[in-house]
């Protein structure tokens, strides 16, 4: 029969928590929550949301799956909804700001068109979104059905306060200043602190929209209630109000509010020093076709089915495996460069989640006894087939990873293959990397490296390119 097995990071809502069963996650749910999703399943918004694509489709459980996850949970008074499993699973301090941005506008769309139907979310995480890869490239939807609630008997959205620690005031600080939102959610699951925010807004500037209304006010609130606790709010509660369609007006001007806000916050293209870098670089022009062809080449060999790209940049690599029908998680440490494979992977339709990961220090577990939010390598498995290109001389230069590390990281990750790129210790950006420590590096010859790698992989094919000391390879797991 198995065991079914509650997930960590579900804990928070009671009425409803995560269990994973075999290949199937379910929804556990007490009567009273099953009732009114119920209610909401039966009403052609939930089919609205649905083919929209903004919300994760779920199934009642039947009798037997029912029985079955009951005597499991030794609970007779629990009901069950089945989702699909979904891919990798990310954070939101792994998207970058465009990706963030994407997953306000949906969680602002359902709430939107709950309001509309008498429903609304009773919290407005970014944890409850997840991205995809649909026919329009990746895409966010919201898989938390157990936040969908019966629109309370007042003209206030519970989860406000939520939606902009998560989402509208990480992307006015990035938007205003450039500000990393990582360490914020890092720091704090609540995601971004108005207190914080206040701090590094400049005096004049606090007392302007939309700083005003999202930094110095709760800001300022939050010092009153410290001072007289919080029966300073007791005046200012909504009292229960006999006029729903009132109530549905006052909360349909709220998000129409925030609609407006999101359009002004929508992240703009940032440069950095590594945006450029697909334009400008060290490849001669005929080693950068070379390098295209055999990857290309390589992807049609393999027809690997689930792809990890360790370096992406600009994801020129990730889109030519994603047209050889891989589903592609490319992953890069700078946040501009980010953004604009998510952008191109968007025009295009590709196949690809990007997300912001330095590899040498990926994401941590955090959260509650460092299980709530798992760790990066967790949940990065299953991958056929590893793309390590331009990548493993700046883990041995600029990290100091040791190669043997190196390896043992790759294999991890890949089920099966690795197409990888080793440079030369004469390389131009080996060298630029190494000044001043090259006698460190004086082993790492290519013949050492691809030596270091056999031990591990069995190498299926080799080009070495003109014009520049690096050789490309296909391998294969031992």
């Amino acid at each position: 029969m198995g065991t079914a097995t509650r997930d960590p990071g579900s804990f928070r809502d009671p009425s409803g928590y995560v269990l994973h069963y075999g290949d199937a996650i379910y929804r556990s749910l007490d009567l009273a929550t099953f009732d009114r999703l119920s209610t909401f399943l039966a009403r052609p918004i939930y089919r609205q949301l649905i083919d929209s694509g903004d919300l994760l489709p779920v199934a009642v459980a039947n009798d037997d799956e029912r029985e079955q996850l009951a005597r499991l949970e030794q609970r007779g008074d629990r009901h069950y909804l089945r989702q699909r499993r979904l891919g990798l699973i990310s954070y939101p301090y792994e998207w970058s700001p465009r990706m963030l941005h994407a997953a306000a506008q949906c969680t602002l769309r359902i709430q939107s068109a709950l309001v509309a139907d008498g429903f609304t979310l009773k919290d407005a995480s970014a944890y409850n979104i997840q991205f995809e890869t649909t026919g329009r490239g990746p895409s966010p939807v919201f898989i938390d059905i157990a936040s969908i609630d019966s629109a309370p008997s007042r003209s206030i959205w519970l989860a406000h306060n939520q939606f902009i620690r998560h989402f509208a005031l990480p992307l006015l600080l990035y938007r205003q200043f450039g500000h990393d939102y990582r360490g914020d959610f890092l720091a704090d699951l609540e995601g971004a602190n108005p207190d914080a925010a206040y701090r590094m807004t400049g005096w004049a500037r606090r007392w302007l929209p939309p700083f005003l209304f999202l930094v110095t006010m709760p800001h300022l609130l939050a010092g009153i209630e410290n001072k007289r606790g919080p029966a300073v709010y007791h005046g200012l509660q909504a009292p229960a109000s006999p006029d729903p369609e009132r109530d549905r007006y006052i909360l349909s001007r709220l998000m129409r509010r925030l609609e407006r806000l999101l359009e002004r916050l929508e992240p703009r293209a940032r440069p950095s020093d590594w945006t450029g870098y697909e334009a400008d670089n060290s490849y001669p022009a005929v080693a950068a076709r070379l390098k295209q062809e055999f990857v290309a080449k390589a992807c049609a060999s393999l027809k690997p089915v689930r792809i990890i790209n360790l370096g992406c940049n600009l994801g020129k690599f990730d889109l030519i495996a994603a047209e050889q029908g891989a589903e592609v998680l490319a992953i890069d440490l700078d946040l501009a460069s980010v953004d604009v494979v998510y952008d191109r992977a968007r025009e295009q339709h590709a196949r690809i989640i990007p997300l912001r990961i330095d590899i040498a220090a990926p994401s941590p577990a955090i959260g509650w006894k460092n299980r709530e939010r798992r760790s990066f390598l967790e949940r990065a498995c299953r991958f056929d087939c590893v793309m390590a290109l331009a990548v493993v001389h700046h883990l041995l230069v600029t990290n100091r990873i040791p190669l043997d590390e190196v390896v043992d990281l790759i294999a991890r990750l890949s089920t099966r293959h690795v197409i990888l790129e080793l440079a030369d210790r004469s390389d131009p950006m080996f060298r630029q990397l190494a000044r001043g420590n090259q006698h460190l590096y004086e082993d790492l010859t290519i013949a050492m490296q691809q030596r270091t790698f056999a031990e591990r992989f069995r190498i299926i094919d080799r080009c070495e390119l003109e014009g520049i000391p690096r050789t490309l390879y296909v391998m294969e797991k031992r």
